[in-house]
């Protein structure tokens, strides 16, 4: 997993993570984008053909955990981008400790209860 830092005026460092998460399906239609953008992309193969899940939820949720955890870096807000509610659980334990979470996803699911209440900001 990458981390970049930089910092804006020369006030503070701000490190990103950039870590995307998938089966190489879906990876795949966005592979050379999130590599232009320097993501370290992850492959989370189906673990069952009968209902074609994936552990992507779970790797990038231990992640951002592992990351608060650790606290190296220090991060102060979380984005995720997904329409995924899997995500909600991990969202609503960083928001518990003092962390700022915000969500990029569709329109459509923007207004679903699970990630209102789970997120500080809905994009």
């Amino acid at each position: 997993m990458d981390i970049i830092s930089l910092s804006i005026d020369g006030e503070f460092p701000i490190f990103a993570i950039k870590l995307a998460c998938g089966n190489t399906t879906a990876i795949g239609n966005f592979e050379s984008q999130l590599k232009d953008l320097n993501f370290t992309i992850q492959n989370a193969p189906h673990v069952s053909e009968k209902n074609m899940k994936n552990r992507a939820d779970l790797i990038l949720s231990l992640a951002a955990f592992e990351n608060f955890y650790l606290n190296n870096p220090a991060i102060d807000l979380y984005v995720f981008i997904t329409s995924d509610t899997d995500f909600t659980v991990i969202m609503d334990k960083l928001r518990k400790y003092g962390k700022d979470v915000w969500l990029v996803t569709r329109k459509a699911d923007k207004d679903k209860k699970l990630f209102s209440s789970c997120t500080d900001k809905i994009l």
